[in-house]
């Protein structure tokens, strides 16, 4: 199970374990590096080699392509999804809206938008509820058989955060749940409001609530079989699920929290985070300088003696994100110049799978599940977009 909190087309500020546009250091630094991609926590200190195309990687890889138009509208998906980013069919969650970028200025009237679903093996999409008038999905997350979204009003940081809900939806019985409206106990709005993600696996999901009508934050874990709440603590921020692993940020370490839900084992990390991934206990970190990304092969009590480095910005402008890690891939998104690249554990190389800058896409790319996916303009359609699919259980 892979996690990952994430904005669709959006960036939202927020601490802890998340993305974010703008990092909020807490007084940590990230672990001295160890150098150079391994898998076993004995690092490696050889050399790193240039990375390999992905015809010298791979061969004759199957990539299958899906349009990501929908009549007039696209599906606009990320591959940074939160925890649960595939239904069990394969099918990742979106969507469909107009797609704007720096180039395609943001049209008049009302924002009209829907929730939508499409499938990774044939590319169908399917809307599963529209959104109500100016609002926009802004982060979804799977458990089946729920479909769990953030949904926010406007376009900017102020009226989002102002005015938001998760949502969460039984795709089998259509039963429709009201998690969180972004309101404190009492109902009133928050002299100081904040956005929230939800991030779902194994029949729960966490974000964060109002706990107090003081306005005090902090990250709650939801059973939906039960409809318990569970509250992590004032100032426990940004969430994530990757069952049977919850991760949160607590600033009075500073850092992150690992909390095993079974043993109810806890690990802390002394790092301030821009983004992190979890994947079968194994972590990915990219800190808040954005510079750098941290390979973590297990959740054990000093981690920090087991942080591999995997990557490294050599320009102040060229940052580091879009992390993912699946059981071959290791994926990682740098920006200026853009470049996705992987790093393939069975060959032990970095794989370089796209470097063009050239144009503004609609889709995030990287990791989820046993996907690798990003988007690229359509050669055949002007202002259309496909998405690029590999199956990673497929990879020689």
């Amino acid at each position: 199970m892979k996690t990952r909190l994430t904005v669709l087309a959006l960036v939202i500020v927020l601490v802890g374990c998340s993305q974010s546009s703008t990092p909020h250091p807490i007084g940590v630094t990230a672990p001295a590096p160890m150098y150079l991609p391994t898998y076993t926590p004995a690092p490696s200190a050889t050399p790193a080699l240039p990375p390999l195309s992905m015809s010298q990687a791979w061969g004759n890889v199957s990539i299958r392509q899906f349009s990501l138009q929908f009549g007039n509208q696209t599906f606009l998906y990320s591959a940074q999804q939160p925890s649960g980013g595939l239904t069990t069919d394969d099918q990742v969650c979106g969507k469909i809206g107009t797609f704007t970028s720096p180039k395609t200025p943001i049209p008049a009237g009302p924002i009209q938008q829907s929730l939508a679903l499409m499938s990774l093996r044939t590319g169908q999409i399917t809307i599963l509820r529209a959104l109500p008038s100016n609002y926009q999905m802004v982060g979804c997350s799977f458990t089946d058989p729920w479909i769990i979204w953030a949904q926010g009003y406007g376009i900017t940081f102020e009226t989002l955060t102002s005015n938001w809900q998760i949502y969460a939806l039984n795709m089998q019985t259509g039963e429709l749940r009201l998690l969180d409206d972004g309101k404190m106990p009492n109902g009133q709005p928050p002299k100081n409001p904040q956005f929230s993600f939800p991030s779902a696996s194994n029949g729960q999901v966490a974000y964060m609530s109002f706990l107090d009508n003081n306005g005090g934050a902090g990250a709650i874990v939801d059973n939906l079989q039960t409809q318990v709440k569970t509250g992590l603590g004032l100032h426990s921020s940004n969430p994530i699920l990757a069952w049977p692993w919850l991760c949160w940020g607590d600033p009075s370490i500073p850092g992150l929290v690992f909390k095993n839900l079974q043993t109810q084992q806890q690990v802390t990390l002394k790092v301030t985070p821009w983004e992190v991934e979890m994947n079968d206990g194994e972590v990915l970190v990219t800190p808040s300088d954005g510079n750098t990304v941290w390979y973590y092969p297990a959740i054990v009590p000093d981690m920090t003696k087991t942080g591999i480095l995997l990557d490294q910005s050599t320009s102040q402008n060229d940052r580091v994100g879009g992390i993912g890690l699946n059981d071959r891939l290791v994926e990682w998104l740098g920006v200026d110049p853009y470049r996705l690249l992987v790093f393939d554990r069975k060959l032990q190389r970095d794989v370089l799978i796209s470097n063009n800058d050239s144009v503004y896409i609609p889709s995030d790319p990287g990791v989820v599940g046993h996907y690798l996916t990003w988007a690229a303009a359509d050669p055949h359609h002007s202002n259309q977009f496909i998405l690029n699919v590999i199956d990673t259980n497929t990879l020689p």
